[in-house]
């Protein structure tokens, strides 16, 4: 296993994409005390989020999970990476209660942890569809193409409890 060293440890990490060219983008919040120096250069592209935990890339539209503010926004992605300042997170793409973690199938659905027990897609206008409301502790979320199903954690919320993968066809 490889570490990015150099990076800010004040900074909690949730959400990871990995770009091309051996960039990744991570979400992350907490108390920032100063980047220590070193080889690997962090940037700030957008502000304004409450708890961003979930990020994902469709066309050129970067989407970001805020769990803390019920709200999943959008940014133009190009527009931020050519920004001379982080981009403000102001488009409220959908209203979702404590989203996580997001994935995108290729169509553009997205989909996240909604609510305390349940996971939603979100069509590319920001309309919800309930896909199951009834795990423990839903968490991450991923897309498996090649099978079209979406595959999601669902955490035992007791401490002897057991946790599943749970899996359900998308088109």
């Amino acid at each position: 296993m490889t570490f990015a060293s150099d990076t800010n440890p004040a900074r909690r990490r949730l959400g990871l994409y990995v770009l091309d060219g051996g960039t990744y983008l991570s979400s992350w919040f907490g108390k920032e005390d100063g980047a220590p120096p070193g080889s690997v250069t962090e940037r700030d592209i957008v502000t304004g989020l409450s708890k961003p935990v979930g990020i994902v890339i469709v066309d050129d539209t970067l989407f970001i999970s805020d769990q803390a503010a019920n709200r999943i926004v959008k940014v133009d992605w190009q527009a931020a990476c050519v920004a001379s300042e982080p981009v403000q997170a102001s488009d409220t793409f959908a209203t979702v209660d404590a989203p996580g973690l997001l994935a995108a199938s290729p169509d553009g659905t997205l989909y996240t942890k909604c609510g305390a027990h349940g996971v939603c897609s979100f069509s590319k206008r920001g309309w919800p569809t309930v896909i199951a409301s009834d795990l423990d502790a839903p968490r991450g979320v991923a897309v498996d193409v090649a099978r079209k199903r979406l595959v999601a954690v669902d955490r035992a919320s007791a401490k002897d409890g057991t946790s599943y993968l749970r899996v359900w066809p998308i088109r």
